[in-house]
């Protein structure tokens, strides 16, 4: 019994039930659903509001300068709010990692491989983001920074679907097929 005490408490992450895991990408996904439709030129604010805490998108119009001014955005802001929000979001994809390789369930790699789907479609809108800011080298910085974790979670993902193609096959070639009886 302290043998298995110590063994959990020498993991990295607590076991979550799936659904906390789900539900908690739902909520990421809310955060970061605005890189999906990013332009180049496009700028990112917070919503001033204390009960809301998301963003939204400023398009490249005359008045986005003075849109941003007002509220008072800026670049820096941008970068804190780009470090908050992918914090967490690398946080919750070691998580994921570690609950598909650690338990090895069918659902665990369903909910990796939607997480995947999900990076998929936000990058597009952080290279935008990059490109909008191509004279400032710390921005460039913090999104390239941003996208090499999400490349590389994806890439973590195909490893573990690679490794156990053979397990999964195996298993599936070792199954014994009923015979109906008449």
């Amino acid at each position: 019994m302290a043998a298995v005490e110590e063994n959990q408490k020498k993991l990295p992450f607590k076991t979550q039930e799936f659904d906390t895991m789900e539900k908690e990408f739902e909520q990421k996904k809310g955060k970061l659903t605005i890189f999906k439709t990013m332009k180049m030129g496009d700028k990112i604010m917070k919503v001033q509001d204390c009960s809301n805490n998301s963003y939204y998108i400023v398009g490249s119009d005359d008045w986005q300068r003075t849109k941003r001014w007002w509220a008072g955005e800026d670049r820096i802001k941008t970068i804190e709010y780009l470090d908050n929000e992918f914090k967490k979001f690398t946080k919750y994809l070691d998580k994921v990692l570690y609950n598909m390789k650690e338990y090895n369930l069918l659902k665990y790699y369903t909910l990796a491989l939607d997480v995947s789907r999900f990076i998929n479609e936000i990058l597009p809108g952080l290279y935008s983001l990059k490109e909008t800011y191509t004279d400032f080298e710390e921005m460039k910085i913090k999104v390239d920074s941003i996208i090499t974790t999400l490349i590389d979670y994806k890439d973590q993902v195909e490893l573990y679907k690679k490794e156990n193609r053979n397990r999964r096959q195996l298993v599936s070639s070792m199954l014994v097929k009923r015979v109906k009886s008449k």
